[in-house]
Protein backbone atom coordinates (compact mmCIF):
# COMPACT_ATOMS: atom_id res chain seq x y z
CA UNK A 1 0.00 0.00 0.00
CA UNK A 2 2.97 2.55 1.05
CA UNK A 3 4.46 2.07 -2.68
CA UNK A 4 0.46 2.66 -4.32
CA UNK A 5 0.03 6.00 -2.37
CA UNK A 6 2.60 8.26 -4.53
CA UNK A 7 0.29 7.61 -7.50
CA UNK A 8 -3.01 7.88 -5.66
CA UNK A 9 -1.99 11.15 -4.64
CA UNK A 10 -0.99 12.11 -8.14
CA UNK A 11 -4.55 10.66 -9.42
CA UNK A 12 -6.22 13.00 -6.53
CA UNK A 13 -3.88 16.02 -8.09
CA UNK A 14 -4.93 15.02 -11.69
CA UNK A 15 -8.74 14.78 -11.05
CA UNK A 16 -8.52 18.33 -9.13
CA UNK A 17 -6.66 20.34 -11.63
CA UNK A 18 -9.55 18.65 -14.40
CA UNK A 19 -12.00 20.04 -12.16
CA UNK A 20 -10.67 22.82 -11.56
CA UNK A 21 -10.31 23.89 -15.53
CA UNK A 22 -14.22 22.19 -15.80
CA UNK A 23 -15.13 24.80 -13.12
CA UNK A 24 -13.03 27.67 -15.16
CA UNK A 25 -14.78 26.89 -18.28
CA UNK A 26 -18.60 26.88 -16.15
CA UNK A 27 -17.29 30.31 -15.29
CA UNK A 28 -17.30 31.51 -18.54
CA UNK A 29 -20.17 30.05 -19.97
CA UNK A 30 -22.04 31.26 -16.80
CA UNK A 31 -20.62 35.29 -18.11
CA UNK A 32 -21.61 34.37 -21.58
CA UNK A 33 -24.82 34.12 -21.19
CA UNK A 34 -24.83 36.68 -18.46
CA UNK A 35 -23.55 39.55 -21.27
CA UNK A 36 -26.13 38.02 -23.64
CA UNK A 37 -28.79 38.48 -21.17
CA UNK A 38 -27.49 41.83 -20.59
CA UNK A 39 -27.17 42.49 -24.35
CA UNK A 40 -31.10 41.32 -25.13
CA UNK A 41 -31.98 43.76 -22.03
CA UNK A 42 -30.88 46.90 -23.95
CA UNK A 43 -32.34 45.87 -27.00
CA UNK A 44 -35.71 45.34 -24.78
CA UNK A 45 -35.39 48.72 -23.40
CA UNK A 46 -34.74 50.14 -27.19
CA UNK A 47 -38.03 48.47 -28.32
CA UNK A 48 -40.03 49.43 -25.57
CA UNK A 49 -38.68 53.39 -26.45
CA UNK A 50 -39.41 53.43 -29.62
CA UNK A 51 -42.57 51.82 -29.26
CA UNK A 52 -43.66 54.51 -26.77
CA UNK A 53 -42.79 57.01 -29.05
CA UNK A 54 -44.96 55.92 -32.15
CA UNK A 55 -48.94 56.37 -32.41
CA UNK A 56 -50.98 54.79 -30.75
CA UNK A 57 -53.28 52.71 -32.91
CA UNK A 58 -56.85 54.21 -32.82
CA UNK A 59 -59.78 51.03 -33.18
CA UNK A 60 -62.96 52.27 -34.62
CA UNK A 61 -66.38 52.27 -32.14
CA UNK A 62 -68.69 49.99 -32.98
CA UNK A 63 -70.56 47.86 -30.81
CA UNK A 64 -69.15 44.23 -29.89
CA UNK A 65 -71.97 41.46 -30.03
CA UNK A 66 -71.38 37.54 -29.82
CA UNK A 67 -71.19 36.18 -33.47
CA UNK A 68 -69.38 33.08 -34.53
CA UNK A 69 -65.58 33.56 -35.37
CA UNK A 70 -66.27 34.00 -39.26
CA UNK A 71 -68.43 36.72 -38.80
CA UNK A 72 -66.01 38.78 -36.91
CA UNK A 73 -63.28 38.21 -39.08
CA UNK A 74 -65.81 39.40 -42.10
CA UNK A 75 -66.70 42.72 -40.04
CA UNK A 76 -62.58 43.69 -39.16
CA UNK A 77 -62.24 43.03 -43.08
CA UNK A 78 -64.97 45.48 -43.80
CA UNK A 79 -63.49 48.41 -41.12
CA UNK A 80 -61.12 49.14 -43.49
CA UNK A 81 -62.36 51.54 -45.50
CA UNK A 82 -59.45 51.57 -48.48
CA UNK A 83 -56.38 48.95 -49.18
CA UNK A 84 -53.63 51.90 -47.77
CA UNK A 85 -55.45 52.53 -44.55
CA UNK A 86 -54.79 47.96 -43.66
CA UNK A 87 -51.27 49.12 -45.01
CA UNK A 88 -50.67 51.35 -42.59
CA UNK A 89 -52.14 49.46 -39.75
CA UNK A 90 -50.05 46.22 -40.52
CA UNK A 91 -46.91 48.30 -40.26
CA UNK A 92 -48.21 49.33 -36.69
CA UNK A 93 -48.94 45.92 -35.32
CA UNK A 94 -45.74 44.56 -36.45
CA UNK A 95 -43.44 46.24 -33.98
CA UNK A 96 -45.73 45.01 -30.88
CA UNK A 97 -45.70 41.36 -32.10
CA UNK A 98 -42.07 41.22 -32.34
CA UNK A 99 -41.85 43.12 -28.75
CA UNK A 100 -43.79 40.07 -27.64
CA UNK A 101 -41.08 37.91 -28.95
CA UNK A 102 -38.36 39.25 -27.68
CA UNK A 103 -39.86 39.51 -23.83
CA UNK A 104 -40.96 35.51 -24.14
CA UNK A 105 -37.20 35.16 -25.38
CA UNK A 106 -35.77 37.67 -22.41
CA UNK A 107 -38.11 34.78 -19.92
CA UNK A 108 -36.74 32.09 -21.51
CA UNK A 109 -33.13 32.74 -21.33
CA UNK A 110 -33.71 33.48 -18.00
CA UNK A 111 -35.06 30.46 -16.70
CA UNK A 112 -32.24 28.48 -18.53
CA UNK A 113 -29.74 30.31 -16.68
CA UNK A 114 -31.69 29.73 -13.49
CA UNK A 115 -32.20 26.19 -13.99
CA UNK A 116 -28.98 24.96 -15.86
CA UNK A 117 -26.13 27.12 -15.10
CA UNK A 118 -26.40 28.13 -11.19
CA UNK A 119 -27.07 24.32 -10.33
CA UNK A 120 -24.03 23.21 -12.40
CA UNK A 121 -21.95 25.64 -10.96
CA UNK A 122 -22.92 24.53 -7.11
CA UNK A 123 -22.03 21.06 -8.29
CA UNK A 124 -18.66 22.08 -9.31
CA UNK A 125 -17.94 23.46 -5.96
CA UNK A 126 -19.39 20.86 -3.86
CA UNK A 127 -17.08 17.92 -6.15
CA UNK A 128 -14.20 19.84 -5.51
CA UNK A 129 -14.85 20.57 -1.73
CA UNK A 130 -15.13 16.77 -1.52
CA UNK A 131 -12.24 15.36 -3.66
CA UNK A 132 -9.74 18.00 -1.98
CA UNK A 133 -6.79 16.06 -0.64
CA UNK A 134 -6.81 16.33 3.29
CA UNK A 135 -3.49 18.27 4.38
CA UNK A 136 -2.22 20.18 7.30
CA UNK A 137 -2.18 23.38 7.39
CA UNK A 138 0.85 25.06 7.27
CA UNK A 139 1.50 27.82 10.19
CA UNK A 140 3.26 30.69 8.93
CA UNK A 141 6.90 30.69 10.46
CA UNK A 142 7.11 33.94 12.81
CA UNK A 143 9.70 36.32 11.96
CA UNK A 144 12.48 35.86 13.94
CA UNK A 145 14.10 38.23 16.56
CA UNK A 146 17.04 40.07 16.23
CA UNK A 147 19.90 39.28 17.70
CA UNK A 148 23.30 40.38 17.93
CA UNK A 149 25.94 38.62 15.60
CA UNK A 150 27.92 35.59 16.87
CA UNK A 151 31.49 37.57 17.47
CA UNK A 152 34.31 35.04 16.92
CA UNK A 153 36.56 37.24 19.05
CA UNK A 154 35.81 38.46 22.83
CA UNK A 155 36.29 41.01 23.55
CA UNK A 156 35.64 42.54 20.01
CA UNK A 157 39.00 43.89 19.27
CA UNK A 158 39.49 46.45 16.47
CA UNK A 159 41.15 45.44 12.99
CA UNK A 160 45.08 44.76 12.58
CA UNK A 161 46.61 46.96 9.86
CA UNK A 162 46.56 45.74 6.64
CA UNK A 163 49.56 45.77 4.38
CA UNK A 164 49.57 49.09 2.58
CA UNK A 165 50.32 46.78 -0.88
CA UNK A 166 46.74 47.32 -2.10
CA UNK A 167 46.33 50.97 -1.60
CA UNK A 168 47.88 51.34 -4.81
CA UNK A 169 45.92 49.07 -6.37
CA UNK A 170 42.87 50.12 -5.38
CA UNK A 171 44.24 54.26 -7.19
CA UNK A 172 44.06 52.53 -10.33
CA UNK A 173 41.23 50.03 -9.78
CA UNK A 174 38.06 50.54 -12.08
CA UNK A 175 34.93 48.91 -11.48
CA UNK A 176 33.38 47.41 -14.33
CA UNK A 177 29.79 47.85 -14.07
CA UNK A 178 27.19 47.14 -16.77
CA UNK A 179 25.08 49.78 -17.55
CA UNK A 180 22.03 47.91 -16.57
CA UNK A 181 22.95 46.25 -13.33
CA UNK A 182 21.21 47.51 -10.63
CA UNK A 183 23.03 46.78 -7.06
CA UNK A 184 20.00 46.77 -4.48
CA UNK A 185 20.35 46.95 -0.80
CA UNK A 186 18.97 43.19 0.97
CA UNK A 187 17.03 45.04 3.28
CA UNK A 188 14.16 47.06 1.63
CA UNK A 189 12.58 48.05 4.73
CA UNK A 190 12.93 49.94 8.07
CA UNK A 191 13.20 47.42 11.09
CA UNK A 192 9.87 46.82 12.99
CA UNK A 193 11.39 48.22 15.96
CA UNK A 194 8.50 49.27 18.64
CA UNK A 195 8.29 52.89 21.23
CA UNK A 196 9.42 52.39 25.00
CA UNK A 197 8.52 54.94 27.58
CA UNK A 198 12.32 53.85 29.35
CA UNK A 199 14.18 54.37 26.74
CA UNK A 200 12.21 57.91 25.79
CA UNK A 201 12.70 58.08 29.43
CA UNK A 202 16.34 58.11 28.82
CA UNK A 203 16.35 60.16 26.14
CA UNK A 204 14.87 62.83 27.49
CA UNK A 205 17.21 63.17 30.22
CA UNK A 206 19.81 63.53 27.82
CA UNK A 207 18.20 66.34 26.04
CA UNK A 208 17.54 68.04 29.71
CA UNK A 209 21.41 67.60 30.24
CA UNK A 210 22.05 69.32 27.04
CA UNK A 211 19.78 72.10 27.97
CA UNK A 212 21.21 72.70 31.67
CA UNK A 213 24.46 72.94 29.61
CA UNK A 214 23.36 75.55 27.19
CA UNK A 215 23.95 73.46 24.11
CA UNK A 216 21.61 74.29 21.14
CA UNK A 217 19.10 71.34 21.88
CA UNK A 218 18.00 72.33 18.49
CA UNK A 219 20.25 71.27 16.41
CA UNK A 220 20.57 68.07 18.60
CA UNK A 221 18.88 64.43 17.37
CA UNK A 222 19.15 61.38 19.25
CA UNK A 223 18.41 57.84 18.52
CA UNK A 224 18.15 55.26 21.18
CA UNK A 225 17.71 51.10 20.24
CA UNK A 226 17.57 48.65 22.38
CA UNK A 227 18.59 45.53 20.14
CA UNK A 228 17.67 42.81 22.77
CA UNK A 229 13.72 44.16 22.70
CA UNK A 230 13.66 45.89 19.66
CA UNK A 231 12.86 49.05 21.07
CA UNK A 232 13.53 52.66 20.10
CA UNK A 233 13.30 56.34 21.42
CA UNK A 234 14.32 59.61 19.99
CA UNK A 235 14.37 62.96 19.84
CA UNK A 236 14.43 64.73 16.40
CA UNK A 237 15.26 61.75 14.95
CA UNK A 238 14.17 62.22 11.40
CA UNK A 239 16.04 65.32 11.33
CA UNK A 240 17.87 65.60 8.33
CA UNK A 241 21.77 67.08 9.35
CA UNK A 242 25.68 66.74 7.99
CA UNK A 243 26.34 63.38 9.74
CA UNK A 244 30.28 64.64 8.66
CA UNK A 245 32.87 61.49 8.81
CA UNK A 246 29.55 59.05 9.91
CA UNK A 247 28.69 58.95 6.60
CA UNK A 248 31.73 56.91 5.66
CA UNK A 249 29.78 53.74 7.27
CA UNK A 250 27.67 53.77 4.62
CA UNK A 251 30.42 53.95 1.96
CA UNK A 252 31.49 50.60 3.51
CA UNK A 253 28.48 48.85 3.38
CA UNK A 254 28.16 50.15 -0.15
CA UNK A 255 31.69 48.88 -0.64
CA UNK A 256 31.05 45.32 0.50
CA UNK A 257 27.66 45.45 -1.58
CA UNK A 258 30.01 45.80 -4.73
CA UNK A 259 32.02 42.87 -3.29
CA UNK A 260 29.79 40.50 -3.20
CA UNK A 261 28.12 41.10 -6.10
CA UNK A 262 31.45 40.33 -7.73
CA UNK A 263 32.87 43.55 -8.81
CA UNK A 264 36.00 43.42 -7.34
CA UNK A 265 37.97 40.03 -6.85
CA UNK A 266 39.06 40.58 -3.66
CA UNK A 267 39.60 42.52 -0.70
CA UNK A 268 43.06 43.25 -0.60
CA UNK A 269 42.92 45.91 -3.14
CA UNK A 270 40.70 48.32 -0.60
CA UNK A 271 41.35 46.88 2.70
CA UNK A 272 44.12 49.49 3.68
CA UNK A 273 41.86 52.42 2.50
CA UNK A 274 38.48 50.79 4.11
CA UNK A 275 40.71 50.93 7.21
CA UNK A 276 42.30 54.01 7.11
CA UNK A 277 38.88 55.56 6.57
CA UNK A 278 37.02 54.18 9.44
CA UNK A 279 39.97 53.49 11.95
CA UNK A 280 41.62 56.59 11.04
CA UNK A 281 38.56 58.62 9.16
CA UNK A 282 41.06 58.91 6.68
CA UNK A 283 39.21 61.70 4.02
CA UNK A 284 41.86 60.53 1.06
CA UNK A 285 40.79 56.98 1.52
CA UNK A 286 37.25 57.95 1.67
CA UNK A 287 38.25 59.68 -1.48
CA UNK A 288 39.65 56.99 -3.15
CA UNK A 289 37.03 54.37 -2.04
CA UNK A 290 34.37 56.70 -3.46
CA UNK A 291 36.05 57.16 -7.07
CA UNK A 292 36.35 53.23 -7.32
CA UNK A 293 32.82 52.67 -5.84
CA UNK A 294 30.70 55.21 -8.07
CA UNK A 295 33.16 55.09 -10.98
CA UNK A 296 33.24 58.84 -11.40
CA UNK A 297 36.11 60.40 -9.71
CA UNK A 298 37.03 63.97 -9.07
CA UNK A 299 38.28 66.25 -11.88
CA UNK A 300 37.85 69.72 -14.03
CA UNK A 301 34.11 70.18 -14.79
CA UNK A 302 32.36 68.81 -17.41
CA UNK A 303 29.52 70.44 -19.86
CA UNK A 304 25.96 69.29 -20.20
CA UNK A 305 25.92 65.24 -21.19
CA UNK A 306 29.25 64.65 -20.08
CA UNK A 307 28.51 66.11 -16.46
CA UNK A 308 24.70 64.18 -16.29
CA UNK A 309 26.68 61.03 -17.34
CA UNK A 310 29.26 61.54 -14.24
CA UNK A 311 26.67 62.59 -12.02
CA UNK A 312 24.28 59.29 -12.44
CA UNK A 313 27.22 57.34 -11.44
CA UNK A 314 27.24 59.04 -8.32
CA UNK A 315 23.59 59.18 -7.78
CA UNK A 316 24.28 55.51 -7.24
CA UNK A 317 25.13 55.79 -3.98
CA UNK A 318 21.91 57.91 -2.98
CA UNK A 319 19.94 55.55 -4.79
CA UNK A 320 21.71 52.21 -3.20
CA UNK A 321 19.94 53.26 0.39
CA UNK A 322 16.89 55.84 -0.75
CA UNK A 323 15.30 52.79 -1.94
CA UNK A 324 15.75 50.33 1.22
CA UNK A 325 13.55 53.07 2.84
CA UNK A 326 16.62 55.88 3.92
CA UNK A 327 14.23 58.20 2.67
CA UNK A 328 15.36 61.59 1.36
CA UNK A 329 19.48 60.77 2.63
CA UNK A 330 22.20 62.51 0.21
CA UNK A 331 25.65 60.52 0.38
CA UNK A 332 27.23 60.98 -2.80
CA UNK A 333 29.73 63.72 -2.15
CA UNK A 334 33.18 63.72 -0.29
CA UNK A 335 34.37 64.84 2.70
CA UNK A 336 37.18 67.10 3.04
CA UNK A 337 40.09 68.47 3.02
CA UNK A 338 41.49 65.60 0.34
CA UNK A 339 45.03 66.09 0.78
CA UNK A 340 46.65 64.03 -2.40
CA UNK A 341 43.76 65.95 -4.43
CA UNK A 342 45.34 69.64 -3.00
CA UNK A 343 40.96 70.19 -2.16
CA UNK A 344 40.15 72.20 0.92
CA UNK A 345 36.80 72.34 -0.81
CA UNK A 346 35.26 71.12 -3.23
CA UNK A 347 36.58 71.69 -6.88
CA UNK A 348 35.51 71.11 -10.41
CA UNK A 349 32.48 69.13 -10.98
CA UNK A 350 32.96 67.99 -7.48
CA UNK A 351 31.45 71.75 -7.21
CA UNK A 352 29.09 71.44 -9.55
CA UNK A 353 27.09 68.93 -7.88
CA UNK A 354 27.01 71.36 -4.76
CA UNK A 355 24.75 73.64 -7.77
CA UNK A 356 25.17 77.05 -5.47
CA UNK A 357 28.12 77.21 -3.07
CA UNK A 358 26.00 79.90 -0.86
CA UNK A 359 23.48 77.08 -0.80
CA UNK A 360 25.54 73.68 -0.92
CA UNK A 361 23.85 70.63 -1.31
CA UNK A 362 25.76 68.44 1.03
CA UNK A 363 25.52 64.78 2.29
CA UNK A 364 22.48 64.14 5.00
CA UNK A 365 21.58 61.73 7.12
CA UNK A 366 19.45 61.41 10.39
CA UNK A 367 20.04 59.80 13.49
CA UNK A 368 17.39 56.96 12.58
CA UNK A 369 19.24 56.47 9.68
CA UNK A 370 22.26 56.10 11.30
CA UNK A 371 21.24 54.12 13.87
CA UNK A 372 19.17 51.95 11.44
CA UNK A 373 22.36 51.13 9.37
CA UNK A 374 24.62 49.68 12.78
CA UNK A 375 21.15 47.71 13.95
CA UNK A 376 21.50 45.76 10.50
CA UNK A 377 25.08 45.36 10.93
CA UNK A 378 24.97 44.18 14.32
CA UNK A 379 21.72 41.81 13.41
CA UNK A 380 23.88 40.27 10.77
CA UNK A 381 21.24 41.86 7.78
CA UNK A 382 23.60 44.24 6.24
CA UNK A 383 24.43 42.49 2.40
CA UNK A 384 24.86 39.54 4.44
CA UNK A 385 25.77 37.79 8.09
CA UNK A 386 29.47 37.21 6.46
CA UNK A 387 29.94 40.81 5.35
CA UNK A 388 27.96 42.35 8.50
CA UNK A 389 30.92 40.01 10.57
CA UNK A 390 33.63 42.45 8.99
CA UNK A 391 31.80 45.39 9.32
CA UNK A 392 31.49 45.27 13.20
CA UNK A 393 35.15 44.36 13.33
CA UNK A 394 36.32 47.13 11.31
CA UNK A 395 34.07 49.61 13.29
CA UNK A 396 35.39 47.90 16.40
CA UNK A 397 37.44 50.11 19.22
CA UNK A 398 39.75 49.68 21.74
CA UNK A 399 38.33 51.65 24.89
CA UNK A 400 41.66 51.01 27.04
CA UNK A 401 42.86 54.74 27.74
CA UNK A 402 46.95 53.46 26.29
CA UNK A 403 45.20 52.71 22.74
CA UNK A 404 42.97 56.04 22.43
CA UNK A 405 44.98 58.51 25.43
CA UNK A 406 47.45 59.56 23.09
CA UNK A 407 48.54 62.38 20.63
CA UNK A 408 46.18 62.42 17.85
CA UNK A 409 48.75 62.19 14.89
CA UNK A 410 49.71 59.07 16.38
CA UNK A 411 46.38 57.30 15.71
CA UNK A 412 46.57 58.88 12.52
CA UNK A 413 45.02 62.26 12.99
CA UNK A 414 41.45 61.81 14.28
CA UNK A 415 40.74 59.83 18.08
CA UNK A 416 37.59 58.59 17.79
CA UNK A 417 37.35 57.93 21.32
CA UNK A 418 38.11 61.27 23.11
CA UNK A 419 35.47 63.64 23.94
CA UNK A 420 32.93 60.76 22.51
CA UNK A 421 31.10 58.68 23.23
CA UNK A 422 33.21 55.26 24.30
CA UNK A 423 35.80 57.64 26.42
CA UNK A 424 33.44 57.13 29.66
CA UNK A 425 33.14 53.56 29.23
CA UNK A 426 34.04 50.47 30.97
CA UNK A 427 36.73 48.92 28.63
CA UNK A 428 36.62 45.54 30.49
CA UNK A 429 33.01 44.91 30.43
CA UNK A 430 31.94 45.49 27.16
CA UNK A 431 31.97 45.06 23.20
CA UNK A 432 32.49 48.77 21.58
CA UNK A 433 32.26 49.41 17.71
CA UNK A 434 31.56 53.33 16.35
CA UNK A 435 31.89 56.01 13.66
CA UNK A 436 32.45 59.29 14.74
CA UNK A 437 32.26 62.54 13.15
CA UNK A 438 33.82 66.46 13.75
CA UNK A 439 33.71 69.26 12.49
CA UNK A 440 34.31 72.70 13.66
CA UNK A 441 30.26 73.25 13.84
CA UNK A 442 29.85 69.09 14.28
CA UNK A 443 30.04 66.44 16.80
CA UNK A 444 28.49 62.90 15.59
CA UNK A 445 28.36 59.70 16.59
CA UNK A 446 26.66 56.10 15.99
CA UNK A 447 27.60 53.67 18.39
CA UNK A 448 26.97 50.34 19.35
CA UNK A 449 27.49 48.58 22.79
CA UNK A 450 27.17 45.33 24.04
CA UNK A 451 28.15 43.85 27.75
CA UNK A 452 30.32 40.56 27.75
CA UNK A 453 27.49 38.68 28.69
CA UNK A 454 25.13 39.82 26.17
CA UNK A 455 22.31 40.75 28.70
CA UNK A 456 22.68 44.56 27.34
CA UNK A 457 23.02 45.59 23.86
CA UNK A 458 21.79 49.10 22.41
CA UNK A 459 22.81 51.39 19.66
CA UNK A 460 23.57 55.07 20.33
CA UNK A 461 23.35 57.67 17.85
CA UNK A 462 23.69 61.63 18.84
CA UNK A 463 24.10 64.00 16.02
CA UNK A 464 24.97 68.07 17.42
CA UNK A 465 24.93 70.46 14.76
CA UNK A 466 26.31 73.10 16.11
CA UNK A 467 29.90 74.76 17.15
CA UNK A 468 29.23 74.69 20.79
CA UNK A 469 28.72 71.22 20.59
CA UNK A 470 32.11 70.97 17.96
CA UNK A 471 33.96 72.38 21.27
CA UNK A 472 32.37 70.57 24.09
CA UNK A 473 34.28 67.56 24.61
CA UNK A 474 32.94 66.27 27.47
CA UNK A 475 28.94 65.77 26.56
CA UNK A 476 29.30 62.91 24.54
CA UNK A 477 30.86 60.87 27.53
CA UNK A 478 28.63 62.21 29.93
CA UNK A 479 25.59 61.43 28.00
CA UNK A 480 27.09 57.89 27.32
CA UNK A 481 27.29 56.96 30.66
CA UNK A 482 24.18 58.13 31.49
CA UNK A 483 22.60 55.56 28.50
CA UNK A 484 24.84 52.83 29.88
CA UNK A 485 24.15 52.74 33.88
CA UNK A 486 20.72 53.56 33.05
CA UNK A 487 20.22 50.21 30.77
CA UNK A 488 22.59 47.90 33.08
CA UNK A 489 21.64 49.20 36.14
CA UNK A 490 19.46 45.71 38.10
CA UNK A 491 15.93 45.52 37.60
CA UNK A 492 13.68 46.42 40.48
CA UNK A 493 12.18 43.38 41.89
CA UNK A 494 8.24 43.63 41.90
CA UNK A 495 6.99 42.09 45.21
Amino acid sequence: MRQRQPSQSKNSYERIAELEAKLSRANRFIKRLQQNNTELQKQFALLQTRQSQQPRLLVRDFPLVPEEEPTRRRRRRRAVSSPQEGTDRTKRLIPQRRSKALVYKLRLAGVILTLVAIPFLIGLIAVRLLYRPIVPAQQPSPEPSAKVLQLPDSPLVPPEVPSSAGAARLASLSVQRPENLEIVYNVSTPPDLKPSQDLQGIVDELVKMAAEKNLPTNDLSITLINVNTGEIAGYQQQELRYPASVIKMFWMVYLYALSEGGIFPDETAFSPDLYKMIQQSSNDAASRIIDVISDAKSGPSLKNEEYEYWLKKRQHLNDFFQKAGYEGIILNQKTYPIGYLKMSKPQGRELQMWKDPEDPMQNKISSDQGARLMYEIVTGKSVSPESSRKMIHWLARDLHPTAWDVDSASIGGFNPVKGFLGESLPPDSIDFASKAGWTSTSRHEVAFVKTKDGQTAYILTVLGSDRAWANNWGIFPQMSRTVFESLTAPKASVK
